[in-house]
This record gives C-alpha cells, structure tokens and sequence, in this order.
C-alpha cells in the first residue's frame, strides 16, 4: 500500500520532532513524565490521609471534651451551685482551664451565658451556629476563622428523688435539721426548673483550624519539594541509564558507519553485544549479504551485458568498415547488409528481452486471463522454430492428455514455450527428439516437462540457467544466437502466470519442468521477486 503524501508529512513531522530525535531523549523523558506522576499522586494522597487524619482528630477532641464536661452542666449542679439566690441570678458554671478549646454555653435567644477562651466579640459568632444537637460542622466563623463547631443540648431533666422521712408520713417531731434541709431543697428545685427550662441551654465547642491549615500547607510545601528533588533525581539517574544501555546502539551505529562500498566484508561483529540486540545485528548482517549480492548480480549483469553488445556491435562495425574499404559489387553489399541487419536483429532481441525482463521484475506485467488449449499453444510455439529444427533433423514428441485446457495468459505462455523450443533446438544432439508431456496432477495444476538430449552442463549448474545472461560457453559466442536471456525469461513469466519451473540434468538430458495451475483467477497476486 502507498503512503499518502500527508501521510509522509506526518511521518516526517513526527521523526523531527523533538520526541522523534534522540532514542534516549524519549526514555528520560517518559521516565521522568511517569516518576512525576507517581510521585504526586502518592504524595497527593499522603496529604489527603494526613488532612483526613488531623480532621477526625480534632472531632475526637470535641466529642471526648463534650462527654467529659456533660455530667457538670446538669441541672442539680446548676441548683446546688446558685441555692440561696434569686431566680434570676441563676447562670451556669464557669469552664475549667483545662482544654484549649472555645467553650461557651448560649440560652435560646443566642445570648451567651459564659465563656472561656475568647478574645473577640462574642455575638459575632453566635449568631451564625447551627442549633443542631450532637453534630460537628466546619464554619468559617467571624473573627475566629475556619473551625469545627460542635453545639449540644444540656439535659434539664429532674434526676429521681431519692426517698426522704417526709415520703414515708408528715414530719414528726423531733426530725433532724439535715432532714429539713433536704426538704426545703427539693422544694426549691421546682422553682430554679421553672426558670431554667425556658433557657434551653446547649453547650457550644469551638475548635480553630487555622494551626491545621498551617500545618497542612507547610506538609504541601514539603511533599512539593520531595516531589522535586525526586524528579531531579529520576532525571539524572535515567541519562546514567540510558546512557550506559544505548551505549551498545551507539556501537552498532559506528559499526554500520564503518563499512565502505566495495569492501569485501561488509558482516557487523560487535563483542559483548546486548542479547535483545542480537536479533538486531543478525537482520543487518542477513541485509548487508542480500545488499551485496544485488550488487554483485547488478555488477556481473553491468559486466555481461558490455560483453554480449560487444561482439555483434563489433561484428557490425567490421562489416561496415569491410564495406567502405574499397569499391565492391552490389551483391557483395547486400550480402554485407544482410549479415549487419542479423547482426541488428539480434541485438534488437536482446534489448526487447531486457526490457521485459525489467517490467516484470518491476512488477508493471498483468497477465491477461483467457481460455486456451495446451496443445494449440504448443503447436504454435513449435511452428517458429521449425525451419531450424528440421535443418538439425530434430523432431517433436507429444505426450499430451486430450482436451487439457487452461485459464491463463496465452500470449505470455507462448512465450515461455518458444524461448524454451529455441534453447533446446540450438543445443540439443542433432537428430534426436524434443519430448514433451503434460497432464494435470489433480491438484489444480498442470504438470508440463520439456526434455532434450545434449546436455552439455553440470547438475550443479542446472539451476544457473535461470541467472540472466548466464551461459555455459564461457567464451560467449553468438553462434546460435543465444545471450542467456531466454531462461531467465521464462521463470519470470511462469511466476507471473502463478507457476513454478525447475531444470535438471541427468544423463545428458536437459530437462526443463514447468508447474501451472489450471486457472489463474483461482491464485493470489504474484509479486516477483528478483533471484
């Protein structure tokens, strides 16, 4: 699949931004980016634990504070505190001086009866409590600031009167005076109860949080630091690392620098080297060889194609030469024409067969689908190469399945089968046949095998004919008109055809197999690759 050009853009971007530049840059940089998060986090929750903490504290500090100081504001201390007095002069108790809390007792109208530990106007916060019993709330009070405020209701209640001498019969002559005592007391009590209980006291706890805030900003401050100095420390820690880890990246980077086209050993051997990187330095090393042997194949194939145009353009140029050379018949230069014009002809072919053999390795041939029967093409191959067949008394046995048909490229198999006929009738022994079978494995594929005796290579050069411009006779003539380019063809367009093709040699048989599947609609895109 092609990029998009904004897709390139994209990708250049990202490769030269500042992220994209440096391996290491990007390490530190997710490292520290993830240690600072951690970091805050944890130290976020640490604060919250620690102002959650301080907070029940404090409301500890109340409820124990109120459940101590209750059983001294009942109403029998009130009584037993002010006996002797008017009603009106009836008040509660002072506070001890044992608790840094404010403490204060209001009546109903929100008049403060007393008070311990204030130092400001009093009514400036009363008048914003909440009168709800045995609750805490956190106001931001007048003059007191943000504090905890816990309001409770005194109990007013008559505790049970205990059996007197005047429950059990009227007075007797003759009581004690404390019996008196206890009974003029217990009548009193219902007048100070008839004048307390439209006070409706309640018992108000003020705890200032300011000494919390403080505290808790300076515990930000220092996790802020903490936080910090952390990072800082992650930073210069991950650069040590990095540096050190990347260190062997940055050996194989001198490593590749190193190596100069054209030098013989282009193979990457660092000691010591990372096991994650093996894997790294084994596909560089598998690159380079490929590298180099596409440029050993690019150089030879530079190499024989100077060879190849050599001696017919040199054949040419002493034809032309011989002509010019002195006053000769028109037959003779006709006959001059003729050999130059084979001459052209030749080289023609040689580079419409290079052309081809570059449009299929690049990929730009498609074969075309049609219905066509193996033995017609057969036969129209064959009708090319006749004439030289026949002047060599070479014959052509067919050994074909009846109505065995194909869905294929025609043109393209034609092809295949004619550079296939022309090797083998300009090398095989005079006066033998060319034997030719085909027949369907039942696999969906064609089995075609095309034999001829006179082989005059090696087994282990079999498979060289496929090589382009390849060719046994190391001399290079031009004799038979061959420039190792035919073979090589014909495995370029079997793959495009969706096939396989192999040679072998044995007992000075030339044997050429060709594997083709019956339709090729049925088969996946081929992609060529180059040998």
């Amino acid at each position: 699949m092609k990029s998009t050009p904004a897709v390139a853009q994209k990708a250049t971007q990202k490769a030269t931004s500042p992220l994209g530049r440096s391996l290491r840059t990007r390490l530190v940089i997710m490292v520290i980016m993830t240690t600072a998060v951690v970091v805050a986090l944890a130290a976020g929750a640490a604060w919250v634990a620690s102002a959650r903490m301080q907070h029940l504290a404090a409301e500890n500090v109340l409820r124990n504070y109120a459940a101590r100081m209750m059983p001294a504001l009942t109403f029998r201390a009130w009584v037993g505190q002010r006996d002797g007095r008017p009603s009106g002069e009836v008040t509660p108790p002072t506070f001890p001086n044992d608790s840094p809390l404010l403490r204060a007792i209001i009546n109903a109208e929100r008049q403060v009866l007393t008070s311990s530990g204030f130092t400001a106007n009093e009514q400036d916060w009363v008048n914003v409590l909440p009168i709800v019993s045995d609750r805490i709330h956190q106001l931001d009070l007048p003059t007191i600031g943000q504090s905890l405020v816990l309001v409770s209701a005194i109990d007013l209640r008559l505790p049970p009167k205990r059996p007197t001498p005047g429950d059990r019969g009227p007075p007797r002559e003759g009581d004690s005076p404390l019996r008196r005592l206890a009974e003029r007391f217990d009548e009193r009590a219902d007048a100070y109860l008839s004048t307390l209980e439209h006070l409706h006291p309640k018992l108000v706890l003020i705890y200032p949080l300011a000494d919390h805030q403080r505290e808790l900003t300076n515990q930000a401050w220092v996790l802020a630091g903490m936080w910090v100095v952390a990072c800082t420390l992650v930073a210069a820690v991950a650069l040590l690392i990095t540096t050190r880890v990347l260190r062997p990246v940055h050996q194989l980077t001198l490593a590749i620098a190193a190596i100069e086209p054209g030098t013989p050993n282009t193979q990457i051997t660092i000691q010591a080297l990372a096991s994650e990187l093996h894997p790294v330095q084994e596909r560089l090393n598998d690159l380079m060889m490929r590298v180099d042997k596409v440029l050993r194949r690019e150089q030879q194939t530079t190499a024989n194609i100077a060879h190849e145009l050599r001696t017919p353009l040199a054949g040419l140029r002493t034809k032309l030469e011989l002509a010019l050379t002195r006053e000769r018949d028109p037959a003779d230069i006709a006959q001059l024409c003729r050999e130059g014009l084979s001459t052209m002809i030749l080289l023609q072919g040689m580079v419409d067969n290079l052309l081809l053999l570059s449009r299929l390795e690049a990929g730009q041939e498609r074969p075309r689908t049609e219905a066509v029967e193996l033995a017609e093409v057969l036969a129209g191959a064959w009708s090319l190469h006749q004439p030289a067949a026949i002047a060599r008394h070479i014959t052509l046995e067919k050994k074909i399945e009846t109505a065995l048909s194909l869905v294929t490229d025609g043109d393209k198999l034609r092809a295949i089968f004619s550079n296939i006929f022309s090797n083998a009738v300009s090398y095989a022994t005079a006066g033998t046949p060319i034997q030719v079978t085909a027949h369907e494995q039942g696999d969906g594929r064609i089995r075609i095998s095309i034999a001829n005796d006179g082989a005059t290579i090696s087994t282990a050069d079999a498979e060289r004919v496929f090589e382009t411009f390849w060719r046994g006779d190391t001399a290079r003539t031009v004799e038979k008109g061959h420039c190792g380019l035919g073979l090589p063809l014909v495995r370029r367009l079997v793959t495009v055809l969706g096939g396989t093709v192999t040679a072998h040699v044995k007992n000075k048989q030339f044997l050429i197999l060709i594997l083709l599947p019956d339709d090729i609609r049925s088969t996946t895109e081929i992609k060529y690759t180059p040998v």
